[in-house]
């Protein structure tokens, strides 16, 4: 079972990858100094009408609604065992079948040091 879990990402992204037309286009958002112990949520208006969201970690959850010119995307990250400046992606595919790339930059600090 853990194997399947962890292989339908990966499912999942080959088919969003094969799917993609266009050149990939990169969007950036930098969550700034986040503790390890701590969940952070935010929610991001885009103008890309986005039908499929991937993680490529499990330490981002992603869910994707419509808004009024584009889409919602409501974004919990979980820093638990990171520390230092990261970058964790997550792949987005628009209504145009267009890859979009989403890099969520954060400098995780542990609280005890």
């Amino acid at each position: 079972m853990l194997k399947l879990k962890l292989l339908l990402p990966v499912f999942i992204l080959t088919l969003t990858l094969s799917s993609a037309k266009e050149q990939e286009a990169s969007i950036e958002y930098d969550l700034g100094q986040v503790l390890q112990s701590e969940r952070i949520q935010k929610k991001y208006e885009i103008k890309e009408k986005i039908k499929s969201a991937v993680s490529l970690c499990e330490c981002v959850k992603i869910k994707v609604t419509p808004g009024d010119k584009g889409s919602v995307l409501e974004i919990e990250f979980n820093p638990t065992g990171y520390n230092g400046a990261i970058v964790q992606e997550v792949k987005l595919l628009d209504e145009k079948d267009s890859l979009i790339t989403l890099k969520l930059k954060a400098y995780v600090k542990n609280p005890s040091k």
